[in-house]
């Protein structure tokens, strides 16, 4: 929600020290903003400020003498229980020569703290005693785009005030030898700045208001971390996450790996799963849980140990398999030789050998093994 603002109060009073305002309806968790300028020979004093109905509570952001003239800004916010009333200007018994007030609503501002301390960011003030504009500098903001910027003005002549471009007017008055002005806009300005026609002493004093802003989280995210709940789910990985965090409870699902992925370490909790290799995975953990199954050596591979459980298997040996340990299982085998090989050392289990020779001269020696299981599982 962008920041918005409204102008609730404006006026002005000649030869006061005190003035109450008219009543206005007051919100809450709304920012309001009092500004009070006076003239009085020699400096006018810090008016103190109470607000009648509404439970509003006036807090001074910041004040600025220049000369005959005095500029002072008030925050006031009401969380709960807002309704209407009038806000009284006291001068402590020191009657200013002209005095002028504004009250601002804004809308859509931060509401941490108390009387609206949250929603202001920063503040400054700058003054002048001969010139005909005014600019008070403002620090980096801490948001450029959904702050807004703020700035309260008084000056020596009794005439109109122009805003700096791009801002909005909240008042503008003129009272006998005075004028003041209260301009904001949306976004940064570090130069809150505001213009007149004749060169007379001036004041002002800029704020940046903090907005409340809804964040909405995009494509792109590094990290997802899934509630720490019981759930049942699945889910697919997408090429570009960098990290994923399942729930570290009891689940069910169902997960497919993808082109690059390096390593799976599935939950270390009773599961059934089907796991399927792609090209491209470095390793696999599966669940350590008994199982039965039966594997397919194919060329390239150099080592290929089964699982330490028991199970029941035919292995058969293809060209370019460097090495291949069988389960060490009771077998009978038959020699038989084979011209085209060199030799084959069959497994360490216990067996009984029948021995054929070919007594062709071109052989050399053969020696071969047949496991026989049952069941016999085909690959």
């Amino acid at each position: 929600m962008a920041i918005s603002a409204t102008n609730k109060i404006a006026e002005k009073e000649t030869s006061t020290a005190a003035h109450t305002t008219a009543s206005y309806t007051r919100s809450n968790n709304k920012l309001y903003l009092l500004s009070v300028m006076s003239r009085f020979a020699g400096g006018p004093k810090t008016p103190t400020i109470s607000a009648e109905g509404g439970g509003l509570t006036w807090v001074e952001v910041a004040h600025l003498i220049q000369g005959n003239y005095k500029i002072t800004v008030f925050r006031g916010l009401v969380s709960s229980g807002a309704g209407s009333g009038t806000t009284t200007i006291d001068f402590g018994g020191q009657t200013q020569a002209q005095m002028m007030c504004s009250v601002d609503e804004f809308s859509g501002i931060k509401t941490t703290g108390s009387n609206g301390s949250g929603a202001i960011v920063q503040s400054a003030t700058s003054g002048g005693s001969g010139a005909t504009s005014l600019s008070i500098t403002l620090a980096a903001f801490a948001d450029a785009t959904n702050n807004a910027s703020f700035g309260s003005f008084v000056h020596g002549t009794s005439e109109s005030t122009t805003p700096e471009a791009g801002y909005t007017e909240l008042s503008d008055q003129n009272n006998s030898s005075t004028g003041a002005q209260v301009e904001w806009k949306l976004t940064q300005d570090l130069g809150v700045s505001a213009s007149w026609a004749s060169s007379s002493a001036c004041a002002g004093i800029a704020a940046e208001i903090a907005s409340v802003v809804i964040v909405t989280v995009a494509i792109g995210q590094a990290t997802e971390t899934d509630s720490a709940l019981a759930i049942t789910h699945q889910k697919g990985k997408t090429i570009g996450q960098a990290t994923e965090t399942d729930s570290a409870l009891a689940m069910t699902r169902n997960k497919s790996k993808t082109l690059s992925q390096a390593s799976e370490t599935d939950t270390a909790i009773g599961l059934v799963g089907l796991h399927i290799h792609v090209i491209a995975q470095s390793f696999e953990t599966d669940s350590a849980q008994a199982v039965a199954h039966y594997k397919t050596l194919r060329l390239g591979q150099a080592t290929e140990t089964d699982t330490a459980f028991g199970l029941t298997g035919q292995h058969n040996t293809v060209i370019g398999q460097a090495e291949e340990t069988d389960s060490t299982f009771s077998v009978t085998p038959a020699q038989v030789g084979v011209s085209t090989l060199a030799s084959t050392a069959d497994s360490a289990a216990t067996l009984d050998s029948v021995a054929s020779t070919n007594t062709t001269p071109t052989e050399t020696s053969d020696t071969h093994s047949t496991l026989v299981l049952d069941p016999i599982l085909d690959p």
